[in-house]
Order: C-alpha cells, then sequence, then structure tokens
C-alpha cells in the first residue's frame, strides 16, 4: 500500500517486533501491541494508540458507521495496513487493539456497549497519521436509550480538552450487494446525521464493503432513495469508495489472482479516499458541539416538561377528587357537619436511584437454477453482446417482475446450434412472497403438475439453492424457502442439491457457507467435505465504461469458469428420476389435506364432548328434580353441519370436494384443477383418502358448496332427553331437539322403566356416549400418526416447519386420549437436532407471521 524511505523488510521487521502473532498465513497475522487512554474516567470514550506522533505529520480524522455485520472493523485494519504501508507481497496483515487483549472478543463487547473507541496510528516514515472514531452499537436491538448513550459519549468526545475538535470524513459503512437500505440501516444513519448541523453534509461518504469493483448501482439507488445527505461526485452520484473484505483469509494458490485483485481494489480506492480528503475542507466540530448540545438540552426540558405536566395532572385529579367528595356531601355542608373523605395525594420527594443495565435477547431458492443463456450459446466478452430468454416480443424487465408477484412455474428451454448439450432450466419465482404461505403451497402445487405432467419434466440434474456471496447468515426468509423446497423431494435428491452463490468477487465466501452449514442444508459435498457450491457474478448486463473494464472481464470470466466447472459436474449417472419427488409430492398433498380434515374433525369432536358434558352437568345439578320425577328445562350449546355456498373465495377456493354420507369436506383450500370428485387429490384406488369412512368417489361431489361446523343454544328439556336416549338408537350426538322426534318416540317410553331406572339409564348412556366421543378422537390422532409416519420415512426434510407445526396441534390431543406411547412417538418425530432448532424455528416463525400478515389484510379488506 502507501511506501516509506525504508526498505519494507525492515519497515515489517520493525512492526513485527511490536505486535503479537494470531495465526499464521499467508498472511501472517499480528496484533499491532497499542497503549490505552481513557478520555472520560468511566471509559465511556477510550483511544488506543499505536505509534509515537510527530507535530509535522498531517491528521485524518475519521468517524464510522455502520451496521454490525457490514465488515466496518475489517475497513477500519484495512486503513491501518494502508498508513503502515504493507503491501499484498508481503503477506501480513495488521489488526489494532488494546495492548494485551483480544481483539476478536473486544470486537464483541464492544458491539454490545456505548463506548466511542478512538484509534490512533503513527508510521514511520509516513507524512499521514490516521484518527479514526468507531461508534459500535448503533442500533442495538434493546431500544434507542443506548444510542441516545452512544450520541453522549460522542459529544463527550467533542467537547473533552483531550478529544476529537475536527473531522475530515464521516464515512457510512454498506455491503455494496444490497439493493435496500433496511429498516435499521436507515435508523443507524439518521441517528449518526442528526448529531451534525448542516455544514458537515459535504464531508459524508460512502464506503461500499465486500465489492467486486463494479460500481454497485443498487446500492447506489439505495443510498439514494433513502435520501442519504452525503457528498456528491463529478457524475452528481454519492460521493462512494470500494473495499474488498478479504485481506485476513487464507491465501490458496487457486484464488491468489482473485485474492490479489482484492488486495489492489481496497489499496486504490484507500489511495483516491486519502487523497479527496483536502485540508481546506476539513470541519471544525464546534457547531456541532453545539447541536449536541442544543440537543442535549432540548432533551432534558423536554423529560423536565413531560414531568412536570404529569404531575399538574396528577394535582389536577387530586382537586378533582375534592369537588367530587364536596358535591356528595352537599348535605353534610350545609348542616356545617364535619365528614372525612379520602384524597389521593400527589408529592415530590427526593431520592436514590440505581441505573440498571440489561440485555435484551435479539433472535428472533426454490428450485432455481439461474443460468445465462450467452455464455452457454458460445458468448464471449469480448463480443461486447448479451441475451436474454423471454417471450417473444415481450418486456422481460416486466415479465420478472410480474413473475415474482406469481406462483407460475416457468420452464426454459436452450438448444444451442452445434453445442452438445441443450439447457433446461425449472424457475419457481415468488417463494417466500410477502402475502403469505399460501402462494407458496401454490407453487409447490405447480411443481407437482410439471412433475405430473405427460410432457413435463421426470428427470433432474440439479436443485441449485441462489444465495448472495456476501450474506453472514441465512435470514427467517430464506431459511423457510430453502425448508419449502427441500420438503417438496424425497432422500434421493441429497446429492444433487448444490449452492449457487451470486454476487461474488471470485474469492471463496467463509461467511456464507458457514451460513449454509449452521442452516445444516442438506445439499452435496465437494471433496474437501463443504457445501457444493459454485460463483457466480451478476454484473453481465452492465455498461462497461473504460474505468471498470478489467473488473468486468473478471467478473465475466469468474462466471463463465464457474458454469463450466458446474455444467462438467452434472454427470449423466447421477441424474434423479423424479418418480419417487411425485411420489413425495401427491402424498404430501393427500397429508396436508387429510390433516386439515382430521384437524377439522377433532375439533367437531370436541365441540361435541363440550355438548355432552353441558348434558351431564344439567343432571348433576338437578338430581333433586330427577328424584321427585319432575321434568325440567335447561340450556345446550349444539353443534351441528351445515352445508352453504363458498363465499369471497379465490378462483382456486372456489370449489370442494365434499363426502355426502360422512357430511366432510374432504378437499377444501385449491380444489380447482379436477374435473370431478374422481379425480380429486385426495382420492387414491378410487377411494377417498380423507373422509372418515374412506368412501368410494362416487360418494362423493365436488361443487361451490362445503360443510360449516355451527352452534346454536337450545333449550332442553329433561323428559324429551329421556325419551329420545332411550327409545332410540341414536346418540346424544345425534339427537335432533325437535317436536316431531319427541312425538315419534312418545308412545314406546309410556312403557319403560321407573323414576330411579329412568336416571341410570339416561347417565349411563351419557357415560357410554363420552367414552365413545374419546374413543373416536383417539381413532383419529392414530390415523394422523400413520400418515406422518409415512411421509417422514420418505421424505428429505422430515423436519419442515408444515410437519412440525401439525405435530404442534397433534401431540397434545393424543395425550388428552391417554396413549402415552403413541405421544412418545409424535415427540421423537417432532425432536430437532440442536444445530437445527434456530432454522427449523426461523422457518415456523416466518410462516407463522407470514400467515398472519396475510390474515390482517383479508380481515380488513
Amino acid at each position: 500500500m502507501a511506501s516509506g524511505s525504508q526498505e519494507p523488510s525492515l519497515i515489517l521487521r520493525d512492526l513485527i517486533k511490536k505486535s503479537k502473532l494470531i495465526s499464521e498465513g499467508p498472511p501472517a497475522r499480528y496484533r499491532l501491541l497499542t497503549t490505552r487512554s481513557n478520555l472520560e474516567k468511566d471509559g465511556s470514550v477510550r483511544k488506543w494508540t499505536f505509534g509515537q506522533r510527530d507535530i509535522n505529520m498531517q491528521n485524518k480524522i475519521l468517524l464510522m458507521v455502520g451496521e454490525t455485520g457490514t465488515g466496518k472493523t475489517a475497513l477500519i485494519n484495512a486503513m491501518v495496513n494502508y498508513i503502515l504501508g504493507v503491501k499484498f507481497t508481503h503477506e501480513v496483515w495488521f489488526e489494532i487493539t488494546e495492548e494485551g487483549g483480544d481483539h476478536d472478543k473486544a470486537d464483541q463487547s464492544k458491539s454490545q456497549t456505548t463506548e466511542v473507541t478512538v484509534y490512533e496510528v503513527f508510521a514511520q516514515d509516513n507524512p499521514i497519521c490516521l484518527t479514526v472514531i468507531d461508534t459500535p452499537g448503533y442500533g442495538d436491538t434493546r431500544g434507542t436509550d443506548l444510542d441516545k448513550q452512544i450520541a453522549e459519549n460522542l459529544f463527550k468526545l467533542f467537547h473533552s480538552d483531550s478529544g476529537v475538535k475536527e473531522i475530515d470524513a464521516v464515512c457510512l459503512v454498506v455491503k455494496a450487494s444490497v439493493n435496500r437500505l433496511s429498516d435499521r440501516q436507515e435508523y443507524i444513519f439518521d441517528a449518526v446525521l442528526s448529531l451534525f448541523d448542516k455544514d458537515i453534509k459535504d464531508n459524508i461518504v460512502i464506503m461500499f464493503t465486500h465489492s467486486d469493483g463494479i460500481p454497485p448501482e443498487d446500492a447506489l439507488n439505495a443510498i439514494k432513495k433513502a435520501k442519504i445527505s452525503c457528498r456528491k461526485d463529478e457524475e452528481n452520484e454519492p460521493e462512494h469508495f470500494l473495499f474488498n473484505n478479504h485481506q485476513t483469509k487464507k491465501k490458496s494458490p487457486k484464488y491468489i489472482k482473485a485474492f490479489q485483485a482484492a488486495w489492489e481494489l481496497t489499496a486504490e480506492s484507500l489511495n483516491h479516499f486519502f487523497l479527496s480528503l483536502k485540508e481546506q475542507n476539513r470541519k471544525s466540530l464546534q457547531q456541532t458541539e453545539s447541536v449536541l448540545s442544543e440537543s442535549k438540552r432540548l432533551e432534558i426540558c423536554i423529560s423536565n416538561l413531560q414531568s412536570r405536566i404529569e404531575f399538574v395532572e396528577c394535582k389536577r385529579k387530586e382537586l378533582l377528587q375534592i369537588q367530587k367528595a364536596l358535591e356528595e356531601n352537599r348535605e353534610n355542608i350545609k348542616r356545617n357537619e364535619n365528614f372525612p373523605f379520602t384524597v389521593t395525594e400527589h408529592y415530590k420527594e427526593k431520592c436514590q436511584f440505581k441505573m440498571l443495565h440489561g440485555r435484551r435477547n435479539w433472535n428472533r431458492q426454490n428450485c432455481s437454477y439461474q443460468c445465462h443463456g450467452e455464455l452457454y450459446t458460445g458468448v464471449k466478452f469480448t463480443h461486447e453482446v448479451w441475451f436474454e430468454i423471454t417471450e417473444e416480443g415481450g418486456d422481460h424487465d416486466k415479465a420478472d417482475q410480474s413473475k415474482s408477484q406469481t406462483t407460475e412455474v416457468t420452464v426454459y428451454e436452450v438448444f444451442a446450434q452445434d453445442n452438445p448439450i441443450c439447457l433446461t432450466v425449472i424457475d419457481t419465482p415468488g417463494y417466500g412472497d410477502t402475502r403469505g404461505t399460501d402462494l407458496d403451497k401454490q407453487i409447490a402445487e405447480n411443481l407437482f403438475k410439471l412433475f405430473h405432467s405427460d410432457s413435463g419434466v421426470k428427470e433432474i440434474d440439479a436443485v441449485c439453492l441462489v444465495v448472495k456471496a456476501s450474506v453472514n447468515r441465512l435470514s427467517d426468509r430464506q431459511e423457510y424457502i430453502f425448508d419449502a423446497v427441500l420438503s417438496l423431494f424425497d432422500k434421493d435428491i441429497k446429492d444433487n442439491i448444490v449452492v449457487l452463490f451470486t454476487h461474488s468477487d471470485g474469492i471463496p465466501p467463509e461467511d456464507a457457507l458457514n451460513a449454509i452449514k449452521k442452516a445444516k442444508i442438506s445439499c452435496r459435498k465437494d471433496e474437501e467435505n463443504e457445501p457444493e457450491h459454485f460463483l457466480f457474478n451478476n454484473h453481465q448486463t452492465k455498461k462497461k465504461s473504460p474505468k471498470y473494464i478489467k473488473a468486468f472481464q473478471a467478473a465475466w470470466e469468474l462466471t463463465a469458469e464457474s458454469l463450466n466447472h458446474f455444467f462438467l459436474s452434472l454427470k449423466e449417472q447421477n441424474r434423479k428420476s423424479l418418480q419417487q419427488t411425485e411420489s413425495v409430492l401427491s402424498e404430501s398433498k393427500r397429508l396436508e389435506i387429510c390433516i386439515s380434515n382430521l384437524q377439522s374433525r377433532i375439533e367437531f369432536v370436541e365441540c361435541k364432548r363440550n355438548e355432552l358434558l353441558q348434558i351431564q352437568k344439567a343432571l348433576e345439578e338437578n338430581r333433586e328434580n330427577i328424584k321427585r320425577n319432575e321434568n325440567f328445562p335447561f340450556t345446550v350449546t349444539e353443534h351441528y353441519k351445515e352445508k352453504v355456498p363458498i363465499q369471497n373465495a379465490s378462483w382456486k377456493d372456489g370449489m370442494a370436494t365434499t363426502c355426502s354420507v360422512c357430511q366432510e369436506n374432504c378437499h377444501e383450500k385449491g380444489c380447482w384443477l379436477s374435473p370431478n370428485a374422481g379425480w380429486c387429490d385426495v382420492m387414491k384406488n378410487d377411494h377417498c383418502t380423507s373422509c372418515t369412512g374412506k368412501c368410494h368417489y362416487t360418494k362423493h361431489v365436488r361443487e361451490n358448496k362445503k360443510y360449516r361446523r355451527r352452534s346454536r343454544e337450545i333449550i332442553v328439556t329433561f323428559d324429551n332427553l329421556k325419551i329420545q336416549y332411550e327409545s332410540s338408537n341414536k346418540s346424544a350426538s345425534d339427537i335432533q331437539f325437535n317436536t316431531e322426534t319427541f312425538q315419534y318416540v312418545k308412545k314406546e317410553f309410556e312403557s319403560n322403566k321407573k323414576q330411579e331406572a329412568e336416571k341410570t339409564s339416561v347417565e349411563t348412556r351419557l357415560k357410554y356416549e363420552l367414552i365413545k366421543n374419546e374413543k373416536h378422537k383417539s381413532e383419529l390422532v392414530e390415523e394422523a400418526y400413520s400418515a406422518f409416519k409415512k411421509l417422514c420415512k420418505i421424505a428429505l426434510k422430515p423436519d419442515s416447519a408444515f410437519i412440525l407445526q401439525c405435530l404442534d396441534f397433534f401431540i397434545p390431543r393424543t395425550e388428552e386420549t391417554g396413549k402415552p406411547v403413541l405421544a412418545q412417538k409424535l415427540r421423537e418425530m417432532r425432536k430437532i437436532q440442536p444445530e437445527s432448532q434456530e432454522r427449523v424455528h426461523a422457518a415456523i416463525d416466518y410462516a407463522g407471521a407470514r400467515s398472519k400478515k396475510m390474515k390482517n389484510v383479508t380481515d380488513k379488506s
């Protein structure tokens, strides 16, 4: 990087003496031995210094701001190495930290505190020295109080006699791969920029990390869309610099060119950045100090005003209490009588208080095979052309946007002249759509059709999971998407699943790979037992300006080389038939429909049990009336089924398959494709797999009506109950409390037993009905267990969010029916490996949140 008058070896030898070895290389990592000083007695503002300052040095003072995970710490260390004169060929890397401290742990600790840290670096024979102000913790999930403390600590730094009085640049750190700023990022930047006066605007610049050297158009648009105040360049774009974050990684010979390109990108950007810090542009923080002082005074003033208003309101309530007491005692006042009354008195008292510190825990693609046709068809970088595949005469960009809002599965076929390989890509857009998980189920339905159709896809070479190379953890949405996709396949497909890393700079994406491994994504492993992955760059369509031509060519070559390796990895003998996957999809769909039906039936059984318990309670409360042979009325909430028209449903939910014998909805949601009940998804071997009686398809109808569970309160008499219980073969749950039934059985009852026998008969029959009810519920749970067991045996993802959510419904019901062995087996199915818990719960939480959001939208509409 920067050069000195001495030989590099001599400079490095001196630096190494003043450092502590962290790890062997290349590059060998060293921690600079620094001295620490507290600018505030409480340690809220601290300074770490390396080297000794010369009065002739030009000091560059920077304030670094960025969200955790953007690579801010790595960027600070890159600046330190630049100042120290380290070059790529030296194969060393220095990190700055407290003397004798653990830098990695210190960083983690820093991110959880409100301490403002100042780094000072004075390099031998370098006329430039560096002061970096690091503000960790902005946007901490524990609330805005910590952000206020950071602002307070910045105020101390600017106000202190030994603090910072001037600044050259406020650096906002953002990943180059973002296409929108998160709410948290916007909050962080807004919080920081609010600390300064308007005069600081031209000193604010953007630092794009994890860059591949190509202009980050999407990230720049995100900055502009967020209206971030900053300096503009000659093209009226936000002033920005590109940095790569791979300097500390072990430089294997296989990737040496990519590592060198990354190093040179950062070195060149730092050179441009420091040249841009002109002396006349330095800003005094006197005005900023004034803004912070005024902000602090205003905050204290508002806090005081709130307290005073609250006290005034309390005193008003006190006066109103007195007024009310006087109103209530007017007669006593007229008689000149003394009387007591109670008043809540509000007063102030000076007391001691404690500061409490705490931490709130923050935890809480689809079968997408992306390939660029132009590379496949033989297009090279020097051809300066690019082909896209789309509907003839269509607008590809608009089509893409439309695709992402639908559940359509698109198949692309490419046959290139004189190329022995042809390409079929199945694209499944829309997974994880914010409108809810119902759309994801429709995508699964569409995949099922593709695999099931005579003209559809019967074999597959690869299932490609697409992830950005810059991620360091999978989001809840990504984990939900992958979980949903992998649950569609059987175990046989595992070795055909690979990971495609996009927005890559050509260097091994260690953080992203760790995220894949941490999420326990099932996929093929390479010779190093790592998830099989390929690196791709996404800049082929951008305008290739001469300034960045090398970066564009490197990006093209990276993608071309990766595609070559990828296609070579698709060996013919590894191709998998989708016959078993088709079976999994069919069984999965039938299971889902079956479980939906079972849940509905169990809920109805539970309602009928409550009905029986109401009758039982009424008999207990009227024992004396029964003994005296007296008739008495009581109220019962009757539950029944009624077939009603389907209303306010989507076209896919506008039809339902129902059983006229069992009076059940065999297939309620998404029953739109089948021409008649015989072709419905629930039918297997001409019989229904869903309804209670497993009836023949001819007993079913498919229409725009379905059964609904209804309830109503009815008045029942004991005489009516006795007649129907003893003289009819009907169970209590089948009783229709109406006059016709009563008249029908009245004659038979006249010759029945005497009153005590009558009482005994009714209670015995009622107990029998309750036992029968529980037995029925138990049978339903056993039926569900059999279905779960079968699916878990063949599915690649037996711990999918769907299966676990269903188990959560059935496990407590199994326990209620007194089957501890079966309940234990279901709990065993429910068990998640500790390393998979975060992934599975994230998927469940995401699905639940999306469903809840959709329910709210539906309710509002």
